[in-house]
């Protein structure tokens, strides 16, 4: 993901295809981003990926312009279906039910297959497992909190610039501004998905937590889907 800021960042690309075969480790562990084929430079029109991994908010609507939260969101995507089919959590027997929010599909728009309905939402989810890894499940629950904010209530810019000026005036606390809250909240997460390093910083922050359990350098097994 520091080589997809710099492409983004300082040359205007976006990767489009983030998905697990285009994510690869050295011999020496260190994480490669491959297949750069189909990238677009930013603010151009086609949609691409890979189902399983595309945004929701590109499945729902595929004639947008793709974003660096689309490519973001998808990173966080890939980290979540690796999670829950090859790591230890307590769901297992419900796996099935979550990976198939993966694969909906919704509908058509103009000709063009939709989906991402469920998906997005699950973000909202109280239902998603605990995994047997603390770090993992302290990582999972920022990066999707993130993303959470993409799918639900939505914040005209009139509104987030009043909720801004209220906390900068220190008076966001008043009652009766609390209206405003949500609405800085919401202002504040979707700002902070677009900021260069955000997502490299967030998953720094919790790959540098001294608990990672002693398992998780082993071999990888498949949980069996039921």
């Amino acid at each position: 993901m520091e080589a997809h800021d710099s492409a983004y960042f300082d040359a205007q690309i976006l990767h489009c295809n983030i998905n697990i075969a285009n994510i690869v480790t050295s011999a020496t562990g260190r994480g490669l981003l491959i297949d750069w084929e189909i990238s677009i430079e930013s603010k151009s029109f086609r949609p691409t990926g890979t189902w399983q991994c595309m945004s929701a908010a590109v499945l729902r609507k595929p004639e947008r312009i793709q974003t660096i939260e689309d490519d973001r969101e998808s990173a966080v995507h890939t980290l979540t279906w690796l999670a829950l089919r090859f790591t230890k959590h307590d769901t297992l027997e419900r796996l099935r039910s979550h990976l198939k929010v993966y694969n909906q599909v919704d509908g058509q728009s103009n000709g063009i297959t939709t989906g991402g309905l469920e998906k997005g939402c699950d973000f909202h989810g109280y239902m998603f497992p605990t995994f047997a890894s603390d770090p993992l499940n302290r990582l999972l629950r920022e990066l999707r909190k993130g993303f959470s904010f993409r799918y639900g209530d939505q914040y005209s810019a009139d509104k987030i610039k009043q909720a801004t000026d209220a906390i900068m005036a220190g008076i966001l606390m008043v009652p009766t501004n609390f209206h405003l809250i949500d609405a800085y909240r919401y202002g504040y997460s979707m700002e902070a998905l677009m900021k260069r390093n955000w997502l490299v910083e967030v998953f720094n922050k919790h790959l540098g937590s001294h608990d990672w359990p002693p398992y998780d350098s082993d071999k990888a097994v498949a949980n069996d889907i039921t």
